[in-house]
């Protein structure tokens, strides 16, 4: 049985570039913005795809995919570690394997403390 089950809205752009997801993100003021490291072929990392598909509809989430084959320095740090997870703003990594919930855990806003009684 194959872990990937759905279709998922990700395109690649050439390294660097930049990709809306997610007709969510786009009515959203400011999406939350992810990169995701992968190769061409890599059936987890398409697994993985798939897996973000219900937080770009739901959360509105951006995700970048970067593929890290050429890149002598994307290769040196992910080959043996993707598909790998990064938020733009905070350098938050997540590495597969991972899960919803994982996904969850690890990209969760921090909750905002309560004010002066």
């Amino acid at each position: 049985m194959s872990c990937c089950t759905t279709n998922v809205a990700m395109t690649s752009e050439p390294r660097g570039g930049y990709e809306a997801l997610s007709r969510a993100a786009a009515m959203t003021s400011e999406p939350r913005h992810f990169r995701l490291f992968h190769t061409a072929g890599c059936h987890l990392c398409e697994c993985a795809q798939e897996l973000l598909a219900p937080f770009l509809a739901q959360q509105g989430w951006v995700v970048e995919l970067v593929d890290i084959a050429g890149d002598d320095a994307l290769e040196a740090r992910y080959a043996v570690r993707i598909p790998v997870l990064r938020e733009v703003s905070c350098g938050v990594e997540l590495g597969w394997p991972f899960d919803e919930a994982a996904v969850l855990a690890a990209f969760s806003p921090a909750p905002v403390p309560a004010g002066p009684r």
